[in-house]
């Protein structure tokens, strides 16, 4: 009996790392994307787009919540008088977050 009651906490413990493993590459995926989005809004590219883009992928990893990320965008595009609202802002991460989505669908069903 002992048995299958731990075969079931492990198997509850590794679903566990799995969603949260895919929860994680979902929101970093949105994140890298979010930040090419706005980073051309401010007029970045190259190098610099890119090194904007991965500074908002480290969010996923320091700063999990939607609320720091869309913060930090709305101060640059405040500081190079882009004009988005928090709400605007916060709309682009949500259809990211679609778009991130359906392609860590496609990539894990091919």
């Amino acid at each position: 009996m002992r048995s299958g009651i731990a075969d079931r906490e492990n198997a509850i413990e590794k679903k566990f790392q799995h969603d949260s493993e895919r929860a994680f590459k979902i929101i970093a995926k949105r994140n890298r994307l979010f930040g090419f989005w706005a980073g051309t809004e401010i007029g970045l590219e190259g190098t610099d787009l890119e090194s904007f883009s991965t500074r908002l992928v480290l969010y996923a990893v320091k700063a999990p919540k939607d609320k720091e990320i869309i913060e930090s965008v709305y101060n640059s595009f405040c500081a190079h008088n882009v004009a988005f609202s928090k709400h605007q802002i916060s709309k682009q991460l949500s259809y990211f977050h679609g778009d991130a989505q359906r392609e860590f669908e496609i990539s894990i069903a091919s």
